[in-house]
């Protein structure tokens, strides 16, 4: 996990709820860390709000990273740095090696 240990991770329900207390728990930490990650735009919008309660410049203070790359990360002041994945490619990986109806077998139906 890159290194990270568990002292650096929380886990949420992917809520904007949680993701706002997540955040305020890490930024509550010392040291403080100088980037949080979210697995998903509404916890780093969240997370976004948090870092200006407590008077943080982002990306100065605190970098922000969204893991959906969606609209809502770019609309934000400032916006949101984001990566994008390919939930959908990630899925179909799995079934491609294993399905005789794959198109990398050779064969379909």
């Amino acid at each position: 996990m890159l290194g990270v240990t568990e002292r650096w991770v929380v886990r949420t329900d992917f809520s904007d709820e949680l993701g706002a207390a997540a955040t305020r728990t890490l930024l509550a930490s010392t040291p403080r860390p100088t980037a949080v990650v979210d697995d998903n735009d509404v916890m780093a919008v969240a997370g976004l709000g948090v870092a200006t309660e407590l008077g943080m410049a982002v990306p100065t203070d605190v970098s922000l990273l969204a893991c959906d790359d969606s609209p809502l990360g770019r609309i934000t002041h400032p916006p949101l740095s984001a990566m994008s994945r390919d939930v959908a490619g990630s899925a179909r990986r799995p079934g491609a090696c294993c399905s005789p109806w794959s198109t990398d077998s050779g064969w379909a139906p």
